[in-house]
């Protein structure tokens, strides 16, 4: 099975406590990854694999302060979410990683999918969540004056 093939090479790159799988009702491949890797990890899915992820389909953020889990905070403040697609595998692949600052940043993925200048802008926009290394880092919805960030 393909999801296994490419889980198992990931571990032989990253490490077998790298990346956790969650269950997903959409049946996509979905990888819990540290926030020092995914930025590793990413480079990894679009350079380094025969059959690359070579379009960054979506990129966005949940803020987990309000949800609990029977009754418990949740381990991260922030999740960024990548979904990437390869056309040669014909397959979608979601990447997650937590963030727990309350003024929290990632390293930009501008430089490995060019797409990503916007996503990261409106996800700065609604969020507030910094993405270092992005090359025009600005509010892309909201005017430009506005204090806070709505989400």
């Amino acid at each position: 099975m393909e999801k296994d093939k490419l889980l198992d090479e990931l571990v032989v790159s990253f490490g077998h406590g790298a990346l956790k799988t969650e269950q997903t009702k959409d049946g996509i491949l979905t990888l819990l990854a540290s926030e020092q890797i995914v930025y590793e990890l990413l480079k990894h899915l679009k350079f380094k694999l025969v059959s690359p992820f070579s379009m960054l389909f979506d990129l966005t953020a949940i803020d987990m302060r309000a949800y609990t889990s029977r009754g418990t905070p949740p381990d991260f403040t922030f999740y960024i979410i990548y979904h990437l697609q390869s056309f040669e595998r014909n397959r979608d692949l979601r990447i997650k990683t937590g963030l727990s600052s309350d003024f929290p940043s990632i390293p930009s993925v501008v430089s490995i999918w060019a797409s990503a200048n916007w996503y990261e802008r409106e996800v700065y926009d609604m969020f507030g969540i910094q993405f270092t290394g992005h090359p025009d880092l600005r509010r892309i919805l909201m005017p430009p004056n506005w204090q806070g960030y709505p989400l």
